[in-house]
């Protein structure tokens, strides 16, 4: 997820801890009281605990600042090691350590002791800060490998979109409404415009979608003025985890509705294996999402576009192809796709297909060392020759839209191989069967 979320994430969580205590010491001392030395030391850690885990992207900053950056491996270690269980048990005690100093810095004294009850609440927090940002990390389709070393395979959420405005609505308000300083709360309104007006310009939000996100923020603004601001984290969590599950319940119907054999294969098509389905749901929208089948044959390997709907009967998917406005067909101009031949229902509207001779893609994953590498990411591959005896490289699931942040210019015969590969299994394996990776 972006970052934008993770730290939203961390804020409801630091405010839920803020809450809680505040009403353990009502329950022994008859009266709230919120300790403005905890509530600083809370949200520094919820903030950097829901981000800690993407400290890889700074350490490829500072080799692109040592001129030793590759973006290759930048791509592979993203969501790596540091997004990992045993990372987090490295991690909880550093920032809990850090909690505690920020504590006593905010409570006058450097050398007074935090009280046990106030240094169990900071560590737990920063336990569940870091792990929110795993669990916000699994929900999209880019995958994470929580349990590496000891298990390195992908897992794929395909849940919900890595910038979902629905989050940043149901969280922001009820920030607004416990917060008493002017500075959070500017920000965090400044956080709410933002979001609404992305959902206006941006093509990936359709118009009806904006809408219904603009009403849906007006009313919940309205409903947190008539939460106590005590118990403000409750009904964001829940709203939170509501809108999670909405969407997860969303592509739950649409994959169902693409396994579904009729609508996957053609009469023609009986010798291709389906290998995955991949989904990536509308940003605001759980109702629709578009789809990546990838699907082989011991000669072909095949990929094939569509969008789904996850409530035919309410609105088609053929509806959701064209609510989203995005140029859909610059894919298929790059990859030199063709119009999908088979049969649309009312919940899957099929698009564009690309194929390949499959044992092309095993001889790259066999002869070249980077492309080698490279599959240990991608997760909807394609390639294409270019001049100089080169190929490119792709993954279906980034380079659409505007957007190609898995492509790369390989030389056929590279003069370097990439160090420090990772070992991640890669996620077309079935595909690459007999292909030794590199």
């Amino acid at each position: 997820m972006d970052n934008i979320t993770h730290s939203l994430a961390g804020l409801v969580l630091a405010s839920a801890a803020t809450q809680l205590r505040a009403r353990a010491i009502a329950r022994q001392a008859g009266e709230d009281r919120y300790d403005p030395a905890f509530t600083t030391a809370a949200v520094f850690t919820g903030i950097v605990g829901a981000n800690l885990p993407d400290i890889d992207v700074v350490w490829s900053a500072v080799l692109q600042a040592m001129g030793r950056y590759d973006a290759l491996l930048s791509l592979l270690h993203h969501r790596g090691y540091t997004h990992t269980l045993l990372a987090a048990l490295v991690g909880v005690p550093m920032l809990w350590a850090l909690a505690l100093l920020v504590r006593r810095a905010q409570s006058g004294s450097a050398r007074r002791p935090v009280p046990a009850d106030d240094s169990r609440r900071l560590l737990l927090l920063a336990t569940v800060a870091i792990l929110s940002h795993l669990c916000l990390d699994f929900t999209n389709d880019y995958g994470v490998h929580p349990f590496s070393p000891f298990v390195n395979a992908w897992t794929y959420g395909d849940t919900v979109f890595i910038i979902e405005p629905w989050l940043w609505i149901v969280a922001v308000p009820m920030l607004l409404r416990s917060s008493t300083r002017r500075l959070p709360q500017l920000l965090l309104w400044a956080v709410l415009l933002l979001g609404l007006s992305l959902s206006w310009i941006v093509p990936q939000v359709s118009s009806v979608a904006a809408m219904v996100l603009t009403i849906g923020a007006a009313a919940w603004v309205l409903l947190s003025r008539c939460v106590s601001p005590a118990v403000t984290a409750v009904p964001a969590i829940a709203a939170w985890v509501a809108v999670t599950l909405a969407f997860a319940a969303g592509t739950r119907a649409i994959r169902a509705g693409v396994h579904d054999a009729a609508a996957v294969r053609g009469a023609d098509d009986v010798s291709m294996e389906l290998a995955d389905v991949l989904l990536s749901p509308s940003p605001a929208n759980p109702f629709c999402a578009r789809v990546i089948v990838v699907e082989h044959s011991a000669d072909v390997y095949r990929l094939t576009t569509a969008w789904g709907s996850a409530v035919p009967g309410l609105v088609s998917a053929e509806w959701c192809s064209r609510a989203a406005r995005t140029d859909t067909t610059r894919g298929a101009r790059n990859l030199a796709m063709t119009r999908a031949t088979r049969t649309p229902t009312p919940q899957v509207a099929w698009q564009w297909s690309w194929s390949a001779p499959r044992r092309e893609l095993v001889a790259l994953a066999q002869d070249n060392c980077r492309v080698s590498a490279w599959l240990r990411f991608a997760r909807a591959p394609f390639w294409t020759k270019v001049a100089g005896d080169s190929v490119r490289v792709g993954d279906l699931r980034y380079d659409r839209d505007r957007v190609s942040v898995a492509a790369f210019t390989f030389a056929a015969n590279p003069a370097s191989c990439p160090v420090a590969v990772p070992p991640w299994v890669r996620p077309r394996e079935g595909v690459l069967e007999g292909a030794q990776p590199l």
